[in-house]
């Protein structure tokens, strides 16, 4: 959804458990947010699905809608930090309550896969993070160019662009700080430099990686080892930040 409006507050809104005056400005939003009132017909709809379970056993078909309902959700970005609570709100009422004992042993098994997901992409995680092989070796976002374009008026990287992921850049313009996993990427405009920086406390002393694509025999590598501090690049970004 690209609406910024909270889908936690829109599912409890659902629910009849969001007070006021909350409730009144969720129905006020709805009036005019296609978007919001087709994503409120969804959880209805599942909801929808949930409850048609009522029986002690469920079939394989079964089974696999309610798994690709919440593999969906996680697939198109509509988990938020309030899937937690969601789950386990969902899986209280239903426990205890034998007309959806099938339903909510369904609901766990999809609250694994989600929570598996969730931790494989890690607390701070944001789209177009940095991704590794073998623990160090950085691999060269092929998208890149898609990404914000910031332009630095003066400094050693004034002559070109640095890009930022778009999730990254949001972080940045609320907190002040690029979160874990951001990947900046600076292209020379006038010659075929191409240097990344990395923010990863795990990994790097200082916080930050360094890395060179610059292309050899016209082509950028693919991946790219750390450089050294010798390198001058932890340096240089000290300065200008």
């Amino acid at each position: 959804m690209s609406c910024a409006f909270s889908q936690e507050a829109l599912a409890l809104y659902l629910e009849g458990d969001l007070e006021q005056p909350a409730a009144g400005a969720a129905s006020a939003h709805l009036l005019v947010c296609v978007e919001c009132r087709r994503y409120l017909d969804e959880l209805q709809a599942r909801q929808t699905l949930l409850k048609s379970l009522r029986r002690d056993t469920a079939g394989r078909d079964d089974c696999a809608r309610i798994r690709r309902h919440v593999m969906a959700a996680i697939n198109d970005g509509r988990v938020q930090i309030g899937w937690r609570l969601g789950l386990e709100r969902a899986i209280l009422r239903m426990v205890g309550r034998p007309v959806y004992a099938a339903a909510a042993a369904l609901l766990v098994i999809a609250s694994v896969s989600l929570l598996a997901h969730i931790r494989a992409a890690g607390p701070d995680a944001v789209q177009g993070a940095a991704t590794f092989e073998n623990g160090r070796t950085l691999i060269r976002p092929s998208s890149y160019r898609g990404w914000v374009a910031l332009r630095r008026p003066a400094g050693p990287h004034a002559v070109g662009v640095t890009y930022v992921s778009p999730d990254a850049y949001h972080q940045y313009t609320v907190t002040g700080m690029y979160p874990e996993g951001t990947v900046l990427i600076w292209q020379s405009s006038d010659t075929p430099e191409l240097l990344a920086s990395v923010r990863d406390s795990s990994r790097f002393d200082g916080g930050w990686g360094f890395f060179d694509f610059t292309a050899r025999e016209g082509k950028a590598p693919a991946k790219a080892e750390p450089l050294p501090d010798s390198s001058g690049c932890r340096t240089c970004h000290q300065r200008s930040t």
